[in-house]
């Protein structure tokens, strides 16, 4: 095992690894984000709020 840290430079080499990690960790989520069932910040049951009709930010008189 020692040989293979002889002909890559162990700095540059962990970088590149812990960067890939970061990004394929990035991608995983994004995708789980982007998917029905697995959003975890809207939930599996979200529906948009739908406005009442008749209803105003300001009362009728301003």
């Amino acid at each position: 095992m020692h040989k293979i840290w002889l002909m890559f430079d162990p700095r540059t080499a962990l970088i590149g690894l812990f960067a890939f990690l970061f990004l394929l960790a990035l991608a995983i989520h994004y995708m789980l984000l982007y998917s029905d069932g697995f959003d975890w910040l809207q939930g599996p049951d979200y529906k948009p709020v739908e406005m009442i009709q008749g209803m105003n930010a300001l009362p009728a008189g301003k």
